[in-house]
């Protein structure tokens, strides 16, 4: 018996050695008699024959056709691949890549599933009655455990937890500051809203303690916000320098109570010396930037201040607002000196019955506290397109004086009055175009041409201050674009006013002149005490003394 063995999903034939070759006597036509003996055996041989060998391959290449055709026998065929593996090497390694990844996702799924298991029966194993029916402890213990649970007499157990606290939320102390002053009575939600802080209100309302003491915001107080984005992190209503009313956040809610011990107005005196600049010397100190800008414009007509030299002195002081000992607020620069280049300057702020507020030298006599009458230019930016004196005129081509000077700026620009005086004139005056002629004290006449329109309400004998809007920049008239025409006249003739000597107006009344004397006194005591605690030269003198 002999086995053949075909590829995998092929078919195993045995043909043992018994087998018996079988003939089968074809039907034979009849056959002319002439035929002789010899073709009758060639015929005979010719006969049908089962060879084993001929049946095997026959058998097995119909079978694997049949089968290759459904798909179900691999055909191998012998490619070329690259030195580092054969295909089957390769098509194994993906697909063990594919299942390893596979294998992964199930293992976490299957985890996962087990992880979610354990923890329900771990919660459903422990009894959380800690009595049982006779008032005694029941110290938890799973269901299925075969023992009973331990009792322990209530009045004999004594036993310490130690359970951690629970933390609190703390309160939200950080943000950008904020300083508003109240212009009327308003409730505290109004006053957010203003704010456009409407989210909190409700949070805010829900505390009987904030409800209570602010019911009503009075005018003139000072609020202080400090947020954080759009987040309202702490409040302070100060009613007083040292009273206030503090809010503050807490996680989602507010608390709110009175503080006489954290939040100050104070007046804070600071002096230092320069050591490479006067912004970053100030800053090293402590001082705020607003204070420093403000102690430029004080001195900016005396001092170059890019010509400080390492050494100069300064001393300000300056209202300070403060809150847990940090400021949160810096306001007016109250009183300044300078020592510098061999020269002491000071300047103290003092307000006028009219609000505006200027930076005065308190060593100046009556006739240095004065102020320029006018100003030289009408309007704010713009530029000087055309100067006083003779020009060829742009419109008419003559030869002629120009009485004033033009100032380009786009159309409606306002146009502010130069000094303080009354309506001349208001209308169209030919070549003027719209104009407004105002006269001053000191026979002095301002005029201002070419307008697009009046300020709406002025008329002749209307009463002007100045720096009040008049008009607005146009092209009325004889013009050649968008411009103002400003003349300043006295005794009717026209002078150059960008180069006039302009007058001077007091700028004190005798009361305010005297108010201002009693406060400079003040200041310039405490600025004298302050450079004096920041001389080195006293200072080392002070360091030998007690050394020896």
């Amino acid at each position: 018996m002999e086995r053949y063995n075909l590829p995998s999903g092929g078919i195993e034939v045995i043909i043992t050695h018994d087998h018996k070759i079988t003939t089968r006597t074809p039907y034979l036509a009849p056959i002319d008699k002439a035929l002789t003996t010899h073709k009758i055996a060639q015929t005979l041989n010719a006969s049908h024959v089962y060879h084993p060998f001929r049946y095997f391959i026959t058998r097995t290449l119909m079978a694997a056709l049949v089968l290759a055709a459904l798909g179900n026998v691999p055909v191998y065929s012998r490619l070329s691949v690259d030195s580092s593996g054969t295909l089957d090497e390769h098509i194994n390694s993906a697909l063990q890549i594919e299942q390893e990844l596979a294998n992964l996702d199930l293992i976490d799924s299957n985890a996962e599933a087990e992880t979610e298991r354990l923890l329900e029966l771990e919660l459903e194993s422990y009894q959380y009655n800690p009595f049982n029916s006779n008032g005694e402890v029941v110290m938890p213990s799973p269901k299925d455990s075969p023992t009973e649970p331990t009792t322990t007499p209530l009045a004999n157990t004594t036993e310490t937890l130690n359970i951690p606290p629970i933390p609190q939320p703390r309160a939200a102390e950080y943000g950008r500051w904020e300083h508003k002053v109240l212009t009327d009575n308003q409730t505290l939600a109004a006053f957010l809203k203003a704010q456009k802080l409407d989210q909190i209100v409700t949070k805010v309302a829900e505390n009987p303690t904030i409800s209570a003491n602010l019911k009503e915001l009075k005018a003139g107080r000072r609020v202080f916000l400090r947020t954080k984005g759009e987040e309202l992190n702490q409040l302070i209503y100060a009613q007083d320098e040292n009273k206030a009313f503090v809010i503050t956040r807490f996680g989602s809610q507010y608390q709110g109570e009175w503080d006489t011990t954290y939040y100050t107005a104070r007046q804070t005196e600071l002096g230092f010396q320069i050591d490479t600049s006067l912004s970053k010397s100030a800053h090293d100190v402590g001082i705020p930037s607003t204070i420093t800008k403000q102690l430029i414009q004080a001195f900016k007509n005396e001092i170059n201040f890019r010509n400080f030299k390492q050494g100069d002195r300064i001393a300000v002081i300056f209202e300070d607002f403060r809150y847990k000992d940090k400021s949160i607020y810096s306001e007016d620069l109250l009183a300044a000196e300078i020592q510098h280049d061999n020269k002491t300057l000071r300047r103290v702020r003092f307000s006028l019955a009219e609000g505006k507020a200027h930076y005065l030298d308190p060593n100046s006599g009556v006739e240095v506290l004065q102020r320029t009458a006018f100003n030289r230019r009408p309007i704010q930016g713009g530029r000087m397109s055309s100067g006083f004196g003779f020009r060829s005129h742009p419109v008419l081509g003559q030869w002629r004086l120009h009485k004033g000077t033009d100032f380009a700026a786009p159309s409606g620009t306002p146009i502010y009055a130069t000094g303080d005086g009354t309506v001349k004139f208001i209308g169209r005056q030919k070549g003027y175009g719209k104009v407004i002629e105002l006269a001053h004290e000191g026979n002095i006449t301002t005029l201002y041409g070419h307008m697009s329109a009046f300020k709406q309400g002025l008329e002749a004998g209307s009463t002007v201050q100045r720096g009040q809007v008049i008009g607005y920049v146009g092209s009325t008239g004889r013009s050649t674009g968008n411009h103002v025409h400003y003349e300043f006249r006295q005794n009717n003739e026209a002078l150059n006013p960008m180069t006039v000597a302009l007058p001077k107006a007091g700028l004190l009344t005798p009361e305010e002149r005297l108010a201002f004397n009693r406060s400079a006194t003040r200041f310039v005591k405490r600025l004298a005490q302050l450079q004096l605690a920041n001389d080195p030269a006293i200072n080392n003198i002070k360091l030998t003394q007690q050394a020896n």
